[in-house]
């Protein structure tokens, strides 16, 4: 039996899931750009800070685990983490039902993960969604917190979207040589 509490947060993540699924086409367009990040973490004195590079087309879990956590010296597995949508305060991380769950989330065995129940956390399958659906354009800010339990909260600002890096050309034969001697 699920409380009425319980169901309304159940609505909502349908509905977020939803949402996150019409915006998809329209993401997919910028899946190959990249985006300058800027990555700040609240409530330090001296700041800590970091620019960052990122494609935008990657998801959510990757850039906990490739760029952030790595980035800000993190421990990538040692803690939980979470993302929050600064539109209308989605989370995004490891989902609530990881520990019960056949198909395990990687971050299954971090060490904070008892806050997802203790705390009533509902957040969407962080492997599932893309930064471009959640900010687009420079200024767009998306939250992110490291290890739940010492909340160690980070601002993430999209300062630019760059054009997407142009291919590698092999080069092209405009004129042809003269005929070789025999």
């Amino acid at each position: 039996f699920r409380s009425p509490e319980q169901q309304f947060v159940d609505i909502l993540r349908l509905r977020r899931i939803r949402q996150l699924a019409s915006k998809e086409a329209d993401a997919a367009n910028m899946y190959a750009h990249r985006m300058q990040i800027h990555v700040a973490l609240k409530g330090i004195s001296p700041p800590v800070w970091r620019r960052l590079t990122v494609p935008a087309g990657i998801t959510l879990f990757a850039l906990h685990s490739l760029v952030l956590a790595p980035a800000m010296g993190w421990h990538k597995s040692a803690c939980c983490y979470q993302f929050q949508d600064q539109t209308d305060g989605a989370l995004l991380g490891p989902p609530g039902d990881v520990v019960s769950s056949k198909e395990r989330h990687p971050n299954w065995d971090c060490d904070d993960l008892v806050y997802l129940n203790v705390k009533g956390y509902a957040m969407l399958d962080d492997r599932t969604v893309r930064l471009a659906q959640i900010v687009r354009t420079a200024g767009a800010k998306l939250g992110y917190v490291y290890n739940l339990g010492m909340y160690w909260e980070h601002v993430v600002t999209v300062e630019a979207v760059l054009l997407p890096p142009l291919p590698s050309i092999p080069p092209l034969l405009s004129q042809s040589p003269p005929p070789r001697p025999p």
